[in-house]
């Protein structure tokens, strides 16, 4: 068994949305050209039905005007070319609109399975399909094969129809050689008309069966092993190492910003030793004190470090940093329950300032439920 073989044996796994977009911007969709088929053959049948009479009618008139002309325009090859050019254009302003509609329909009917998509990539030269043994693969591939069968049955089932069909109206065939012209274009759409009908039966059968069977292929083909899953998990969620390495990144940036705001603040109120929460106040501009920086153990330490170089007033409460760190949020403001304990700590830092000596530390009450060692008691 091939390693190719074997590897679309194991692709167990439905296409996942990436891979079909993937596929998509490849150029790779689902196509069934049955349906365009039909959808040529109804057309023409539409066609040939409702606008047959009228057809024929500009036909007449387009005969007749070409083989109306006197001796002198005969013989004069100067007045033929504008006759030709006048004909032409007559035609050409019935036939153009009637090709646009189909190709049209046309253009709807191919897009129908798939659904539009417009991209280069088909167009991009690839080496490998100049390879004639892998040309020879993809063509003797059992897929390849029952397309081929498939289309051979379907030509076989038009030409047998369209055999008995003519079989069948031979005499009428026959009889338009004798009837006269006006009547004779009415009677051969007609003719016609039925014979479409009859191509357009096989086409709508045959497309029944292509339709779910292209996408079922197109979706088989895109069909992924257990290791291609997983690869594109990592690819959409991230390395587990490279998103660990970003997460501890992100955090050092964090860090970096919330340790420069340290100097700015009023004051570090610390638990002492696991916990340091630092605010900042300013009456002018703040409705109420905001947390510009806290952490625990080691960066506890280090805002301490800061605070104490940048000449910030630090002050041991433990109960109030419990409770600053166990509800507020780094740049909120202090939870308005705790906006008495906090207001007791300005003060001091007020009296520090002014004082000759330094004053002795509050006594901070914080409200029963807030501090977390006493939740926990």
């Amino acid at each position: 068994m091939s390693s190719s073989e074997s590897s679309r044996e194991d692709r167990h796994l439905p296409a996942s949305q990436r891979r079909i977009q993937q596929a998509r911007e490849d150029g790779q969709l689902a196509r069934s050209r049955e349906l365009v088929h039909f959808a040529a053959a109804a057309a023409l049948l539409a066609l040939a039905t409702a606008l047959g009479p009228w057809l024929a009618e500009q036909a007449l008139e387009l005969t007749a005007a070409g083989l109306r002309f006197d001796r002198a325009a005969a013989f004069d090859p100067q007045a033929m070319a504008p006759r030709l050019s006048w004909l032409s254009e007559a035609g050409l302003h019935i036939v153009v609109p009637i090709a646009a509609a189909m190709a049209l329909v046309l253009a709807a009917a191919s897009v129908v399975v798939g659904g539009w998509n417009f991209t280069l990539q088909a167009l991009e030269l690839k080496f490998e399909r100049l390879n004639p043994i892998a040309a020879a693969g993809r063509i003797l591939n059992w897929r390849a094969m029952i397309g081929h069968l498939r289309m051979i049955t379907v030509v076989a089932a038009m030409l047998g129809g369209a055999g008995r069909y003519v079989a069948k109206h031979a005499h009428e065939i026959t009889n338009l050689v004798h009837t006269p012209l006006a009547s004779g274009l009415a009677g051969g759409f007609a003719w016609v008309a039925g014979g479409i009908t009859l191509i357009a039966a096989a086409c709508f059968a045959s497309a029944l069966i292509d339709v779910p069977l292209q996408i079922y292929q197109h979706l088989s083909q895109l069909r992924m092993t257990h290791q291609e899953a997983r690869d594109e998990h990592k690819q959409d969620e991230g390395n587990p190492h490279m998103k660990g390495e970003r997460r501890r990144r992100a955090r050092q940036i964090s860090r970096g910003r919330m340790l420069a705001d340290v100097p700015k603040a009023s004051v570090v109120i610390t638990n002492p030793t696991h916990y340091a929460v630092a605010l900042v106040y300013d009456d002018k501009s703040m409705g109420a004190p905001r947390i510009v920086a806290m952490g625990a153990d080691l960066l506890a330490a280090k805002i301490r470090e800061v605070a104490h170089a940048a000449h910030v007033p630090v002050l041991e409460a433990p109960p109030l940093a419990r409770a600053l760190y166990k509800h507020g949020d780094i740049g909120g403001e202090v939870p308005v329950a705790l906006y008495t304990a906090v207001a007791q700590v300005l003060a001091w830092v007020m009296r520090l300032r002014s004082a000759v000596r330094p004053p002795a530390p509050p006594v901070i009450d914080v409200p029963a439920g807030l501090d977390p060692n006493e939740a926990a008691v």
